[in-house]
């Protein structure tokens, strides 16, 4: 099998399947929808996830670097990677105040109770 078919017949539908399944228990975990089988699932397809993520990427590196070769594309990554801190930052204040984490309190409260 070559490489372009592997890709096409593994790691791009495992990419798609992943992100379904990470966006579903992920929206369900937000509005507080939770119970061991959703976390774990989300957990577990998270860490698939990330991995078959950077197999794609090491796969398709010299497409992914000329991405970054037009203005665009680095002013897209700079935006994102500002909000992203942003909301790290908010989310540690939040925290701060004595607000509930909302990710790892869940969990630890799930768990207590069963």
């Amino acid at each position: 099998m070559s490489n372009n078919n592997f890709h096409k017949t593994w790691v791009s539908p495992g990419l798609a399947i992943g992100f379904l399944v990470i966006s579903v228990t992920g929206i369900l975990m937000f509005f507080h929808i939770e119970n061991g089988l959703i976390m774990n699932l989300h957990e577990w397809m998270g860490l698939l996830f990330v991995g078959v993520g950077i197999f794609h990427l090491v796969i398709n590196w010299k497409a992914f670097l000329s991405c970054f070769k037009n203005r665009p594309a680095i002013i897209s990554l700079c935006a994102v990677s500002i909000i992203s801190l942003l909301i790290g930052i908010s989310s540690e204040n939040r925290d701060q105040l004595g607000h509930e984490k909302r990710s790892h309190s869940s969990h630890k409260a799930y768990y207590k109770k069963n």
